[in-house]
């Protein structure tokens, strides 16, 4: 009897699946929503989610049909500055298709404008995922204006369930979910919401159906904010699981336990991916064999080979594409995410190494629930290796990644290690903040007419230089992208001579250029310079009026080494405030060294953030205060003049 999530899929893709029902007229637009001007509880709202209704129907087990999820929206604009929630966004991709979309605009008179096709493009949103992005600009928004819009997304597989948001980034005056369950598939609630808000019934339909219907109102909006928290961990949400279906008389477990999903998957996905590797088993030794006899060589060597030789297919999750095993996808030189994790877990295995299989979620969709087993959560799989006494996580999905390397997305999150029988809910490791470092040395002289020129070079190491690996495709588009950073960074120097070398297995990228004053600047009898330039602070961006609490990508550390000459007949005249700042969210620290007899000085800089998260008020206060006491001294210019 096979119990499995991977076998629902394979017999019954659609266990939960919607009827495509044709889409039907907008709702009328009320009295009261027309005269509406202002939000209540948000009086400054620019714009306001008037409704948001989901619909998501399971037919009865056997019909074979691909999952359909139905949502009806209307907005209204209140103020010029909501016209710009006059576009939405849409993702899906080749597991979440896009059936329809359709959509009007309702103007003040009465009029209506219909959304066309010229209305409406489509974008790439995530080449790792391969997420399409569908966008649609309303036509004629203007306050006062009500948007209509509904859309259908056809659903491949339930292995990927996500929540419902009740709120969105304006105000949400009525949000509700509705899942129809039969009879004959058991369920569970799953909920992260304000209790005292959050409303809940179960009604009994027609033929043994069940309508699971939640809903909030009145919610606030979640506007973003710079460094804010994924807006998953912000909203109220809620979704069902299944947790056993009926089939041809027999019961059959799903999402019960984390044993239980893990066994399911290994015997129904798993286990016959895993079958065909002879071939990847001699390459393994023949990698190994050039290596040498060093076990960290032999497992970087393996690592690199599947990181650079198999080409990953874009597709979100934690499951396997059927039909593929370890040897088609070497002998294809193609694969998933999942296929990936797999090639590299059995090279590894057939040299005796031992690894492990990690589910993993990156952790810009929100804080996922561990004791909640559903699979849907994980967006793909790492390896977990065990070489010479050191465990090393290795993820062979991203070409930017060195060995024992992980994004930053996934550091610090629990992670699901992965076996059929004991699977072990883990936390994966956090890079120290100081290996995130952005170096930058610059060596600037002052002639005699007045003008600055100077060279400079910028070292990225740990994830600043993952973020900037292969910003284009070739090495001259990386020298241009980055010299188009260095001048708008300078402003009012012309840059040139800017060469790029980026070695992701040292999780390092140099760029190193020359620079001279544009002639307009130079004003002959004084010369003035930022000396944190190219990382100084411009602005605070964590404003007393915040709401949401501070999320930075990661930890790092700014450091900037500037060292200034000049002519005799020149003198400095006004030099940059000196600070040692230490605190909670991190330090910052600028010192002169100054040589007048010499004519010379050297200023050096560092912005500590060693912080990742900052939730509560007094960590709030103290990134407010590291930031502030960064743009002041930024801010000051180091200034020499002609005596």
């Amino acid at each position: 009897m096979m119990r499995s999530i991977a076998s629902l899929a394979a017999l019954i893709l659609g266990l939960i699946l919607l009827t495509g029902v044709a889409a039907a007229d907008f709702p009328p637009i009320t009295a009261e929503e027309k005269a509406l001007t202002e939000v209540p509880h948000e009086p400054n709202a620019p714009a306001v989610v008037l409704f948001d209704k989901g619909t998501f129907r399971m037919e009865p087990i056997g019909k074979f049909s691909d999952s359909v999820f139905t949502v009806q929206t209307r907005i209204k604009i209140l103020t010029e500055e909501g016209e710009e929630h006059g576009e939405i966004s849409l993702s899906h991709s080749n597991y979440r298709r896009l059936k329809y979309l359709k959509g009007r605009t309702v103007l003040p008179d009465g009029r209506v404008l219909e959304l066309s096709d010229d209305d409406v493009f489509e974008r790439q949103s995530s080449l790792r995922h391969g997420l399409t992005v569908t966008v649609a600009a309303f036509p004629g928004v203007e306050p006062g204006a009500i948007l209509d819009y509904e859309f259908e997304i056809v659903y491949r597989s339930i292995s990927r369930l996500r929540p419902w948001h009740f709120q969105a980034r304006i105000p949400t005056l009525h949000s509700e979910i509705t899942y129809v369950v039969p009879e004959h598939i058991g369920y569970r609630p799953w909920a992260k919401v304000l209790p005292d808000r959050f409303q809940q019934e179960v009604e009994p339909m027609a033929r043994g159906v069940r309508a699971v219907r939640a809903w909030m109102d009145n919610m606030p909006a979640i506007p973003e904010e710079p460094f804010s928290f994924p807006f998953g961990d912000l909203s109220n949400q809620f979704m069902i699981l299944p947790t056993a279906y009926v089939f041809s008389g027999n019961l059959f477990d799903l999402y019960t336990s984390w044993d239980q999903v893990c066994d399911d998957i290994q015997s129904t996905n798993y286990h016959d991916h895993q079958k065909n590797d002879g071939t990847a088993k001699k390459k393994a030794r023949e990698l190994a064999a050039a290596a040498g006899g060093d076990r960290r060589a032999q497992t970087a060597a393996v690592y690199r080979f599947v990181r650079d030789q198999i080409q990953r297919v874009p597709l979100i999750g934690i499951y396997t594409r059927q039909g593929a095993s370890v040897d088609s996808v070497l002998s294809e030189g193609r694969g998933d995410e999942a296929d990936q994790a797999l090639v590299l877990q059995s090279m590894l295995e057939s040299l005796k190494i031992p690894a492990d299989l990690v589910w993993v979620a990156d952790r810009s969709g929100g804080r996922i629930d561990m004791n909640t087993p559903n699979p849907g959560w994980f967006d793909w799989m790492i390896v977990r290796a065990q070489v010479g006494g050191e465990t090393v996580f290795l993820d062979p999905t991203d070409r930017r990644l060195g060995f024992g390397a992980l994004p930053p997305g996934l550091e610090g999150t629990e992670a699901l290690l992965y076996h059929p029988r004991k699977p072990e809910v883990i936390r994966l490791p956090v890079t120290p903040f100081d290996a995130n470092r952005r170096l930058a040395k610059v060596e600037m002289a002052l002639d005699d007419e007045g003008r600055l020129s100077g060279t400079g070079t910028l070292e990225l190491t740990g994830h600043h230089a993952w973020a900037n690996m292969r910003r284009e495709s070739d090495a001259e588009s990386a020298s241009d992208s980055w010299k188009e950073w260095l001048e708008e960074t300078f402003g009012d120097f012309a840059v040139a001579g800017v060469e790029v070398s980026e070695k992701p297995d040292e999780r390092r990228i140099l760029v190193s250029w020359s620079m001279e004053q544009a002639a307009e600047e130079v004003l002959g009898d004084e010369s003035s310079l930022r000396a944190g330039r190219p990382l100084d602070v411009d602005s605070n961006p964590f404003a007393a009026s915040r709401r949401f609490p501070v999320r930075f990508r990661f930890a790092d550390r700014d450091q900037v080494e500037l060292t200034l000459t000049w002519p005799e007949g020149w003198q400095v005249d006004v030099l940059p405030p000196q600070a040692d700042y230490s605190g909670p969210a991190g330090a910052f620290v600028a010192r002169v060294d100054h040589q007048p007899a010499e004519r010379r000085l050297t200023i050096t800089r560092r912005m500590d953030i060693v912080e990742q998260e900052l939730a509560s008020p007094p960590l709030l206060a103290a990134v407010r205060e590291l930031f502030d006491l960064a743009e002041n001294a930024d801010g000051k210019s180091l200034v020499l003049v002609r005596r």
